[in-house]
């Protein structure tokens, strides 16, 4: 008895599952995408010879049984089936993918292009279709004008989590099209869509990940010198935008929060989907939201498996999660995106897109 789907099938649903949000419908597909991944996951433990545990796979069922311990404190189901379509995917990954993959070039340029097409959608329509608040009209900050274009998203609630699935994106094909000539017309493409979704946390954290990854160590020293120097120039600016004081003000609130809770609160969370009320300001930092939400025990748990990685991949996703947790800093938000090319960079590969 064998699979009759294969893994460079299974590669590219997989790949183009996790990034397949819409917000306009009830279901967004990438739940009917991962479901399917989920059938040949348990099909699968029925045709392999032997089920390699790995550390992905211990995580995730760590991480499985953790949110059914939480799952009585749920008010934010969005939210909280992503927390386990994560977990999921570092099972599936590990049973699915646990040998070299072959992966062919017509596969992942299809997903490849399925996917940039939805986002070249999500940007004309939003940019295209403007959301004017009366908080913008009454404001003369001019910080704010491009505001109007962040909102009217057919993918997320706004633009910063379009940003956030692109940054997921770019580094994937960063590893699968590692030396293909494709390379460079795709970032171009996804650079352009990452500079129209208006987001300067998610640009900051792209050039940071292309400053640790493709640069050599005299490149390194003159770009530091040059944005140290532009560093000088733009934090006066930055401490005076509103954006930026907002996150201080989080973090403000959040120290008040961790000051009057109990340690059982602390551990486990106040419950998914609860930020907002517990806190009186949307928890719009990644680390705050897993305290708060998840708890301690959970930020405990994602710092181990990011630790895990970078030691896993020899330092090579340590670029991809600082670029991360700089825009997770702006962004609080857990999508299964977030471990895909953390997961590609363990695996073994050969990769026909390489071939010139």
């Amino acid at each position: 008895m064998s699979l009759k789907i294969s893994k460079n099938s299974l590669l590219g649903f997989l790949f183009c599952s996790c990034f397949f949000y819409t917000s306009q419908i009830m279901l967004s597909p990438v739940y009917f995408g991962f479901s399917i991944v989920i059938v040949i996951l348990i099909f699968n433990f029925f045709i392999v010879d032997e089920l390699v545990v790995d550390l992905n796979f211990i995580f995730g069922s760590l991480g499985l049984l953790y949110a059914l311990l939480i799952f009585y404190k749920v008010t934010d189901f969005g939210t909280y089936v992503n927390f386990i379509m994560c977990m999921f995917l570092l099972i599936t990954y590990s049973v699915l993918f646990k040998n070299t993959i072959f992966i062919n070039k017509r596969v992942v340029l299809f997903f490849t292009f399925l996917l940039l097409s939805l986002y070249f959608f999500e940007s004309f329509y939003r940019i295209s279709n403007p959301i004017i608040t009366e908080k913008m009209l009454s404001n003369p900050d001019e910080s704010l004008l491009f505001y109007k274009y962040k909102f009217n998203s057919i993918m997320f609630i706004d633009s910063n989590f379009v940003a956030l699935s692109l940054i997921s994106f770019i580094v994937t094909v960063d590893i699968l099209f590692e030396k293909s000539k494709m390379k460079t017309y795709l970032f171009s493409m996804l650079f352009i869509l990452l500079v129209l979704t208006f987001s300067r946390a998610a640009l900051i954290s792209v050039v940071l990940y292309f400053f640790l990854k493709h640069t050599n160590l005299n490149t390194k020293f003159i770009f530091s010198i040059i944005i140290g120097l532009t560093l000088l120039y733009i934090i006066p600016i930055i401490v005076n935008d509103g954006s930026y004081l907002s996150k201080i003000k989080i973090l403000n609130v959040f120290y008040q929060y961790l000051l009057r809770i109990d340690t059982f609160t602390f551990l486990f969370g106040s419950g998914v989907g609860t930020s907002a009320d517990v806190l009186g300001i949307g928890s719009h930092n990644l680390f705050v939201l897993l305290v708060v939400e998840f708890g301690f025990i959970s930020l405990l748990g994602f710092f181990s498996f990011v630790i895990f990685n970078i030691y896993h991949t020899s330092c090579k996703s340590f670029p991809y999660w600082c670029s991360i947790f700089v825009c997770g800093f702006s962004l609080g938000s857990i999508y299964v995106f977030i471990f895909l090319p953390a997961l590609l960079l363990t695996s073994k590969y050969r990769s026909v897109c390489n071939e010139e």
